[in-house]
């Protein structure tokens, strides 16, 4: 208690007043900061070939010049940082997603992610500018607002489970009154289009099965990765030891084979 009493009132009011006292020049340190962004930026290039790298380059040496801008252009830094962000973050996402696929030009894709950003900002902002006349509309016609998602859960119960699912009963009380409207083109039209998700298969495995678990490119589509995994099946039934091969599809496909 005496050794805690010495620290409150002796040791730490000195320590405070001695750490709380010193004085940084924050300019020093912003000078400090923005030329390691800049020096952080030529070292990846040289070690790994980053390009991308030169988006700290470019940061720092706007940081560094902000001081020379006009008071009444001052805000045009941070945008211009904030731009540099953005364009970076959009290569880095054109290159590992390539939503237009590899066989079109990178700058194609690029180009194309930028439109897609742009537009989902353009809608965000809208928003929030029109974000209270919005809401006061709802409030006032909430009928017409809660259909809006009543409708999107009507269609995605439709899409999950299918329309002659959903809505058979109506067809059971039709045939009871001596109509039959399944045999309508109304009522084939919309199974065919809403036959519902089904269920996935997946065959019983031993202590000998492997799961072999490849991913595709995310603009893939259906009937190419059905074609990749028939030919995936393919390829591991020829191995000798594999007596079974089984494929399926989906947000994680693979192809279980038995030993």
């Amino acid at each position: 208690m005496l050794a805690s009493l010495l620290l409150g009132l002796i040791v730490l009011p000195s320590l405070a007043h001695w750490i709380f006292s010193i004085r940084v020049e924050k300019g020093k340190i912003k000078r400090i900061w923005n030329g390691i962004l800049i020096l952080s930026g030529i070292i990846i290039i040289i070690l790994w070939g980053t390009w991308p790298a030169v988006a700290l380059i470019f940061i720092g040496v706007n940081n560094l010049l902000k001081d020379k801008w006009d008071i009444k252009y001052q805000k045009f830094p941070e945008r211009i940082n904030l731009g540099i962000t953005i364009l970076f973050a959009v290569y880095f996402l054109t290159k590992e997603w390539l939503p237009l696929g590899p066989q079109n030009h990178f700058t194609v894709n690029f180009v194309f992610v930028i439109l897609l950003i742009g537009s989902v900002l353009t809608i965000l902002t809208l928003m929030v500018k029109h974000y209270e006349p919005v809401l006061r509309w709802c409030l006032k016609h909430k009928v017409k607002f809660l259909s809006i998602p009543a409708l999107t859960l009507l269609f995605g119960i439709l899409i999950w489970l299918g329309f002659d699912k959903i809505f058979g009963f109506i067809a059971h009380g039709s045939e009871k009154a001596g109509h039959e409207i399944r045999n309508t083109a109304v009522w084939e039209k919309f199974s065919s289009v809403f036959p519902g998700m089904g269920k996935e298969f997946m065959p019983a495995l031993n202590e000998g099965s492997f799961l072999l678990m490849p991913t595709s490119m995310p603009h893939a589509g259906v009937e190419q990765n059905i074609e990749y995994s028939k030919m995936l099946d393919r390829r591991i039934e020829t191995i000798p030891e594999v007596e079974m091969a089984v494929g399926k599809w989906g947000r994680q496909s693979g192809t279980p084979y038995e030993i």
